[in-house]
């Protein structure tokens, strides 16, 4: 499994709270995660829309789409 695909697993998972990137790096498990790895997954992440920044810098996974409200029948 790709660093990509783990750090969305973790950020997508129940009761994840929004972390920094340092923060993270030690829950991503083995082989030990440097940090300039997960700086260009975050950036691509990002980028595609998977993952978003809080303003304090915390990660947290990306909005849901927004849905339509539904018509009163």
């Amino acid at each position: 499994m790709s660093l990509r695909d783990r750090l969305l697993n973790l950020v997508r998972s129940a009761g994840f709270a929004p972390a920094r990137p340092a923060q993270l790096a030690p829950l991503l498990g083995r082989p030990p995660v440097r940090l300039a790895h997960l700086a260009e997954a975050i950036a691509a992440l990002t980028r595609t829309g998977k993952l978003r920044r809080a303003q304090d810098g915390r990660l947290l996974p990306a909005a849901p789409a927004f849905a339509a409200p539904r018509e009163a029948p």
